[in-house]
């Protein structure tokens, strides 16, 4: 499928065509945003600070910056001691990110963490999907699945071993209301 296909797909979905250009490159002309979403990004961003610092230029006074960003610090990369080819981790990651690292690179650049919470969770299909099961069996299997991780992707979430952060946080000129 070629780039004007997916380009198409993309507009018929969302009722709008996406701006062909990477951010950094982007002109806003006092264009101002009230949520900002970085969702598998910034460990994507070779200079994060920079990047960072050009959105709290686009965000209102009340604007809110929405992270979701893997965890250096979780249980896979403990167990598998392997940062970059463990399950949510792909070598283009150019930085990684702890709860004490994010959080010094938001107060660095301008904001402050209104929330921060750790997401855990294996795929309720993969074991499924791996036995190439259907049907009631399949549904029962999935069901499991989703039981049988739900204590253990807390314990995970309470002790700083997440999969994910979600961070969202406003800037220094806010209020934390």
């Amino acid at each position: 499928m070629g780039f004007l296909r997916i380009h198409q797909i993309f507009e018929e979905m969302n009722c709008f065509t996406p701006i062909p250009a990477f951010f950094e490159d982007l002109d806003f002309q006092e264009k101002k945003f009230d949520l900002v979403i970085l969702s598998q990004v910034l460990e994507h961003i070779e200079n994060p600070e920079n990047f960072l610092l050009k959105i709290k230029g686009i965000l209102k006074p009340t604007g809110v910056l929405a992270i979701a960003l893997p965890n250096i610090n979780s249980i896979l990369v403990k167990i598998l001691k392997d940062k970059d080819n463990g399950c949510l981790w792909v070598p283009e990651h150019l930085t990684y990110f702890s709860k004490i690292g994010i959080n010094a690179l938001l107060s660095v650049t301008g904001f402050i963490i209104h929330k921060h919470i750790y997401v855990s969770r294996i795929p309720y299909n993969i074991l499924s999907n791996k036995l190439n099961l259907s049907g009631t069996i399949r549904s029962i299997v999935n069901h499991g699945v989703k039981i049988m991780q739900w204590l253990p992707m807390q314990m995970c979430n309470l002790t700083g071993t997440g999969f994910m952060h979600n961070v969202w946080a406003k800037t220094t000129s806010t209020s934390l209301s």
